[in-house]
């Protein structure tokens, strides 16, 4: 499966991503108000949503490339998540006691969660891609991409930056208040809601939080706890 052809209308620039933001403060009978975009708080959580992307981006290439050139294992990657969880000190954390120490630490954690999201679901395609000359399976052999080359990018399993946004704000990552406060977000189709919400059960689990994720379709929560299974085990966050 060549995952970075299927969801290219995702890929976009961090900037484009961040310019289509729309904000909406939602009244108590459920009428949503949209938020002007120029307002203060919007003009705030802008820059930090992005430098909050940035920071991941840089320490998930920094692990991937780690893990690429054979100097750290696959399995070493949630003793890192630990690590820094192990640093934050604030040991009954709630909703109700979100502190900033534990927000910047969130792009980090995100960048171990993916990190190895990647690694354990493409990344033994990707070193194949990237180490051998093949002779057979380095075209794509079917679909409207047919005859292309394939190199190791286009098998990346990983997320786009919609959901590193999306994760961010809703772990308080672009606001001042030491709490986290309720949030609906919209995700449009095809924009990655089941790896938005399995990295953020993962990251809940390790910061002590008790997760419950509840899908209108049996068959749709089975099949996302099934594509994350292996990472709530590896993290140590399963029941």
């Amino acid at each position: 499966v060549l995952f970075n052809k299927q969801t290219a209308y995702t890929q976009k620039d961090i900037n484009d991503t961040l310019k289509n933001i729309d904000r909406f403060l939602v009244d108590v009978d459920g009428t949503p108000r949209r938020v002007k975009s120029d307002g203060l708080d919007h003009a705030r959580a802008i820059p930090r949503l992005k430098t909050g992307f940035e920071q991941y981006t840089e320490e998930y290439e920094r692990i991937f490339h780690q893990w690429h050139a054979d100097e750290l294992a696959e399995d070493k990657l949630p003793e890192l998540a630990w690590t820094e969880v192990k640093t934050l000190k604030t040991p009954e954390l709630a909703p109700s006691n979100w502190p900033g120490e534990v927000k910047r630490s969130v792009p980090k954690l995100l960048a171990v969660i993916f990190a190895y999201f990647t690694i354990s679901k493409s990344g033994a395609s990707y070193k194949r891609l990237t180490t051998e000359v093949l002779e057979v399976g380095d075209y794509d052999t079917s679909g409207e991409h047919a005859g292309e080359e394939v190199t190791g990018d286009l098998v990346l399993i990983k997320p786009h930056s919609i959901q590193i946004v999306t994760l961010l704000h809703l772990l308080g990552f672009d606001c001042e208040e030491e709490a986290l406060k309720s949030r609906l977000m919209q995700v449009r189709t095809g924009e990655g809601k089941s790896i938005i919400l399995g990295g953020l059960a993962v990251l809940c689990g390790l910061l002590g939080l008790r997760v419950r994720c509840i899908c209108y379709s049996a068959f749709l929560s089975q099949r996302d706890y099934s594509l994350f299974e292996d990472l709530f085990n590896a993290f140590g966050v399963s029941d």
